[in-house]
């Protein structure tokens, strides 16, 4: 699928998606984020990497409203949504996937879908006991929605299929489709090529030149520096919770100190 209906509610245009300024967190004496600060353009692919114990996982734990920081701002488009609850950042526009799959085993691939759009959806009890008219056609839409976005990621034919009986890399793309379900217009992409093989790792790098292409922004922590690498218009690189190096995939490549603390000599 292709048009402005695969990605509705994708930002457009340009700007500042995400700002992050002075972000600090510690656990203990351990400072697990450290005075870190970047921003992330409108309509672009920012991908976020580092070695074990970087701080990625950290960071994204308080972008998306897990953790509360001890000290910095997060702005959303511009709106201060610093430590708020993962439902108001959804409501913001924030949506994300998970390197531990979050699928519902028990449901169908487009009942999965359906759920990621249950922000959008009248859930009023009496409406849900009346089948009131409206409610029924907003039913309807959501169906037809979720099908889109099960065609965009390129798995419409599992549809009716419990989750369950699907692939891992199945799985992943239903997870995508899911957090695009609730029409963000940021997405945060925790490793979705972990546990793939390298053809399903090429058809995710694909999806997200889709989403981006459309109009999405996204950022992508991932370890699979060949996605990272060839997918990101720009790279942060984290070093135990600090800002080591960031910029364009070419400057970051050949940043001496990215090659020592992560890379290595290959790079």
């Amino acid at each position: 699928m292709s048009g402005p209906t695969a990605v509705r509610g994708a930002g457009s245009g340009s700007g500042t998606a995400l700002e992050v300024s002075g972000l600090a967190r510690s656990f203990g004496g351990v400072k697990a984020i450290d005075d870190l600060s970047f921003r992330v353009e409108t309509g672009h692919v920012y991908g976020v990497i580092g070695p074990n114990g970087a701080g990625k996982t950290t960071l994204i734990n308080l972008i998306t409203g897990l953790y509360r920081p001890d000290r910095g701002t997060v702005r959303l488009f511009g709106q201060d949504v610093t430590g708020r609850t993962p439902e108001a950042l959804a409501r913001a526009g924030l949506s994300r996937t998970f390197q531990n799959l979050q699928v519902c085993m028990n449901m169908t691939a487009l009942e999965n879908v359906m759920v990621g759009a249950h922000l959008r959806l009248d859930a009023r009890l009496l409406a849900g006991m009346l089948r009131l008219p409206g409610l029924r056609r907003a039913d309807a839409a959501c169906r037809a929605r979720a099908m889109e976005l099960l065609s965009f990621v390129g798995i419409d034919g599992v549809a009716q299929h419990l989750a369950s009986d699907l692939s891992y890399g199945v799985l992943k793309r239903l997870e995508i489709a899911r957090a695009m379900a609730s029409q963000p217009r940021l997405v945060l992409l925790d490793e979705p090529a972990a546990g793939l093989n390298h053809t399903e790792t090429a058809g995710i790098e694909q999806l997200i030149r889709r989403l981006t292409g459309e109009g999405a922004t996204v950022l992508l922590v991932e370890h699979d520096m060949k996605l990272v690498m060839g997918v990101s218009d720009r790279l942060l690189v984290l070093h135990h919770g600090q800002h080591l190096a960031s910029g364009t995939v070419q400057a970051v490549r050949n940043d001496p100190r990215v090659i020592e603390a992560y890379l290595g000599a290959a790079a």
